[in-house]
């Protein structure tokens, strides 16, 4: 309800999409219109809107085909593993639990607990919370894991596995091709983008449309990393210091 009260007072008031968004994620819950508050703790309705869309997808009934008949099957070693694909649940409620971690963190990881010598197919798969798997590269390579840090859904122990005992869905795809980012996680990024824009362009007016400085150098290439860093950190410590 204070969500919506909130909403409707943006609405009396302002009537332009930006200023919705910005009520809705900065505003009375989270500390005053002046601070771009973290949407988990300041309103409940996004867990709920998670929970929703992992509901929905969990809804969705599926088929298992036969690839010469392209028939439906019943029964079988397959069809009983995606109805039950660990002994606590559900193939409904396993996958309303992976996807609701997947829109939370931006990663759903599955734990694949070991392979049949009978049936070809795990003897389980269950699916693990946000930051129980970290990916342990190979050397400085971006790419190629020797394998994932992974803390067990069942005896808490930590341990490194093989990479294909981990399969992960990733939400959105970042620069890193094994970690992803979720669509809250993207909303605030777009969110925080528009407001420094828009304080940006106020302090541009407010100068005369004219930059306060400009940084000049002679040569060619001759600022080092290190320096580049210097105005930019400093740019950044500027952004923080108005937002608190």
């Amino acid at each position: 309800r204070r969500s919506s009260d909130l909403i409707g007072r943006a609405l009396q008031t302002r009537s332009d999409v930006s200023a919705v968004r910005q009520a809705w994620l900065s505003g009375a819950d989270v500390g005053g219109g002046d601070t771009l508050g973290d949407p988990y703790t300041g309103h409940g309705l996004v867990f709920r809107c998670v929970n929703l869309i992992g509901m929905a997808a969990a809804a969705v009934p599926f088929e298992l085909l036969d690839v010469q008949t392209d028939q439906p099957q019943f029964d079988g070693e397959l069809v009983r593993f995606w109805e039950k694909p660990n002994e606590y649940m559900t193939f409904q409620w396993f996958t309303r639990v992976w996807l609701m971690f997947a829109v939370a963190s931006g990663n759903g990881d599955l734990f694949v607990d070991g392979m049949s010598p009978i049936t070809g197919l795990p003897k389980r798969v269950i699916p693990l919370a946000p930051g129980n798997a970290q990916p342990r590269r190979r050397g400085t390579s971006t790419w190629v894991l020797d394998g994932w840090d992974v803390t067990h859904p069942v005896t808490g122990q930590r341990r490194m596995v093989p990479p294909e005992q981990v399969i992960r869905l990733q939400y959105a795809p970042t620069a890193d091709p094994h970690v992803g980012v979720g669509p809250v996680q993207v909303a605030r990024l777009a969110a925080s983008a528009d407001r420094n824009a828009a304080l940006h362009n106020f302090n541009s007016m407010r100068n005369g449309g004219t930059p306060p400085g400009v940084l000049t150098l002679k040569g060619v290439n001759s600022i080092r990393p290190e320096q580049r860093q210097h105005p930019e950190q400093r740019e950044r410590n500027a952004l923080a210091r108005h937002a608190r």
